[in-house]
């Protein structure tokens, strides 16, 4: 597997890129160790299907531009508001607003450390800084 380090770093410029693309609440959550799916999530809001369905596009471009192979979701235009890319060691979930809050993807993985996002780790982590950082 590839240094630590560096899939961080590149799953911080993916969130960056995703923020820059004006998604919204963009989060990554390093879940290595507690699940064998992958190391990271990031997870991002965006504003309708047709918003989802660009933006999907502009990852492909994106990680074809890193070197980031993902997969391109079988179902990408079925309506269902949550479309999710597999990067084999990072997935990626886009979700509309309504989704998003319905499966609260955030707090099901509420142990996973925050590596990118307005709460980059749970309250009880007081002295943590509360914008978007790499985490140590």
């Amino acid at each position: 597997m590839e240094d630590m380090y560096d899939n961080k770093k590149e799953m911080i410029d993916l969130a960056s890129m995703l923020d820059e693309h004006n998604a919204g609440d963009v989060l990554v959550l390093d879940i290595a160790g507690q699940s064998s799916i992958a190391d990271y999530f990031v997870i991002a809001t965006v504003s309708s299907e047709a918003y989802l369905r660009g933006l999907v596009d502009d990852i492909d471009r994106y990680c074809d531009g890193q070197a980031l192979e993902v997969r391109m979701p079988d179902r990408r235009h079925d309506g269902s508001g949550w479309t999710v890319m597999d990067g084999g060691w990072f997935v990626i979930h886009l979700m509309t607003k309504e989704i998003r809050e319905f499966y609260d993807l955030e707090r099901l993985w509420f142990h996973s450390p925050r590596l990118y996002g307005e709460e980059l780790q749970s309250a009880s982590s007081a002295g943590q800084s509360s914008s978007s950082s790499v985490s140590s």
